[in-house]
């Protein structure tokens, strides 16, 4: 198994193939390789994934990839963490922040030839934020 970087490309997507739904996740790997990530519907580590967020990838011998959340390269556990509900609202937290920014910019690019104020956008962007969240239930 080779570890690998890479950038989440596109926003998973979920697509009905002859084997079932499956989620599909694009990424850039640092070598400049475009590589999909499949996985089953609801796959949390595929579907909480942004636009430009860096994830880090294991590739297997057959050349398929998944997603990695954290390698350590010895047989030891992690250290338990002292409050893991503080450490799991700080992620969610940023996730919801990477999200609203990545919806900020989107709704600014599409809107860049209007004249619309600065507050109109952030409108714009609250409303495609807050639908995304119930959309993908965030």
């Amino acid at each position: 198994m080779k570890l690998i970087e890479a950038t989440v490309t596109k926003a998973p997507k979920q697509i009905s193939t002859k084997y079932g739904d499956r989620i599909v996740l694009n990424c850039l790997t640092y070598t400049g390789e475009e590589v999909a990530v499949w996985g089953n519907p609801g796959d949390c580590n595929l579907t909480n994934r942004y636009p430009n967020e860096p994830v880090n990838l294991a590739v297997n011998e057959k050349g398929k990839y998944s997603v990695v959340e954290q390698v350590t390269t010895n047989a030891t556990p992690p250290p338990a963490k002292s409050d893991s509900k503080a450490e799991e609202i700080k992620d969610y937290s940023q996730r919801l922040a990477k999200l609203y920014s990545h919806c900020f910019r989107t709704v600014s690019s599409e809107m860049s030839n209007t004249d619309l104020p600065l507050e109109s956008l952030k409108d714009i962007a609250t409303c495609v934020f807050i639908t995304t969240q119930r959309k993908f239930n965030l």
